[in-house]
């Protein structure tokens, strides 16, 4: 099953998704019928989680290394599993790098 969560950040409100694979999609700062239109077309079967104190331990984890990462620390996401089944060659190489 597919979910997703929108969180806050330094920045403002972020949006992610993920499955038992790893995260599906990330969302940068927008209005959140923005950040939930933009998931959906992603991962239309996304459920919206219902409470960030429940969330698996590692995707609690990637939410707070990102948000971290927004307040300007210095933070490496190399840890958080990304599931890349379906992105293209371009996304790979960023990911990669």
């Amino acid at each position: 099953m597919r979910h997703m969560l929108l969180f806050d950040t330094a920045f403002g409100r972020c949006a992610i998704a993920w499955h038992d694979e790893g995260l599906t999609a990330v969302r940068l700062p927008d209005e959140d019928h923005h950040l939930r239109a933009s998931l959906l077309r992603h991962a239309p079967s996304a459920q919206e989680w219902p409470a960030e104190e429940a969330l698996p331990a590692w995707v609690a984890g990637a939410v707070h290394d990102i948000r971290r990462l927004l307040a300007g620390e210095s933070q490496d996401l190399k840890h958080i599993p990304i599931d890349l089944r379906s992105t293209g060659e371009f996304e790979r190489r960023v990911y990669a790098a």
